[in-house]
């Protein structure tokens, strides 16, 4: 997997784990700040995994969303 590209990572990340998250969240009754916190860590932890971004490289989330050209969990759920 380390010849695919970075972009084709992410369009199938939002179009298959997040779409799946967020249909969840959509479904359910209503989401908490918890859920919502965990839901964002998730993704957070993905995008670091896909863009090999370690721990230890101590990059704020907003510089992986920008990085990935991603949005949070919250700001995709406020879109829909």
């Amino acid at each position: 997997m380390h010849d695919i590209r970075l972009e084709t990572k992410i369009a199938v990340h939002c179009a298959v784990v997040l779409s799946s998250l967020l249909y969840c969240c959509e479904t359910g009754a209503s989401t908490d700040e918890r859920q919502l916190r965990k839901l964002e860590q998730f993704h957070m932890r993905c995008l670091r995994k896909i863009a090999r971004i370690r721990w230890q490289d101590k990059m704020p989330n907003t510089d992986v969303l920008e990085r990935c050209q991603s949005d949070s969990v919250e700001a995709t759920l406020m879109k829909q």
